[in-house]
């Protein structure tokens, strides 16, 4: 039970200040970290330079009454979730709903009970650790569910990534194509499919080794994705590269000769 509630901060306030040693002896056993403050003003001080677990607050106290410090408390959002509980000499309905229009979660009554009290203060105490502990929980799970998300995301793309060349691989072009001619049938708008492959390539792997024939497929990789518009896909297929951008044919034939002419240019291809 000590060490439980050793963590908790309890502000007690009232004007007189026999009342707040009267609370203060009746939790003391409690393991609770205790400050106070003598009216409402030193109230608000305190609140304000210090995080506070629960304020056992009276009603009845000059200049600022415990209703307007409450009020006041919750306007301001460094002390909006410090749970309130009134002390207060008036037990009639009217004064208890009163209470909890300014914000009040609870009310215990003069003279105290120390069992009554006890109870009450332990009640709000473990509602408000319950209630961090499940936002706690909550954001970990929103950070969970994020972290999964962009997994899954990470995944989708890399089983959609040539590895080498880092391009789209065939089961991605190949859906691409797929929705490209679904597109057609519906509107009737054509769309170009160039598919290149490089000359004596097998003769090359075989004279220089493939990790110069992987070289050479970035290096084109590269130059065809410089050429090529944002609308376009450029994938590897097998060993060529094929290249699907939007448009009609003519818009086709000159993408394909701008990449070859680059090519040629490039790489002597």
């Amino acid at each position: 039970m000590f060490e439980n509630n050793r963590s908790f901060k309890v502000l007690i306030v009232d004007d007189v200040s026999t009342n707040i040693q009267m609370v203060a002896n009746i939790l003391k056993d409690e393991g609770y970290q205790m400050a106070y403050a003598q009216g409402g003003e030193a109230a608000l001080a305190k609140a304000q330079s210090h995080l506070f677990d629960l304020i056992l607050l009276d009603v009845m106290m000059p200049r600022i009454d415990g209703f307007e410090v409450c009020r006041r408390l919750k306007q301001n959002p460094a002390t909006a979730d410090v749970p309130v509980v009134f002390l207060t000499a008036k037990g009639d309905a009217k004064s208890i709903a009163k209470g909890f229009e300014p914000g009040g979660l609870d009310y215990v009554t003069k003279p105290f009970r120390p069992v009554e009290l006890l109870a009450r203060v332990k009640t709000r105490l473990e509602l408000k650790r319950s209630r961090e502990e499940l936002i706690l929980a909550n954001q970990k799970l929103k950070q969970a569910n994020e972290e999964l998300l962009a997994y899954q995301k990470q995944l989708e793309l890399t089983a959609r990534t040539d590895s080498l060349t880092k391009l789209s691989n065939r089961r991605d072009m190949t859906e691409k194509i797929e929705n490209e001619s679904t597109r057609f049938e519906r509107s009737g708008r054509p769309f170009s499919l160039i598919l290149c492959d490089i000359d004596d390539f097998k003769l090359f792997n075989d004279k220089y080794g493939h990790d110069c024939g992987d070289f050479v497929l970035v290096a084109v990789a590269e130059t065809m994705r410089a050429r090529v518009r944002k609308q376009d896909c450029v994938a590897r297929w097998g060993r060529g590269i094929s290249s699907a951008p939007a448009g009609d044919g003519s818009g086709g034939r000159e993408n394909a000769c701008r990449i070859s002419q680059r090519a040629d240019i490039r790489w002597g291809l």
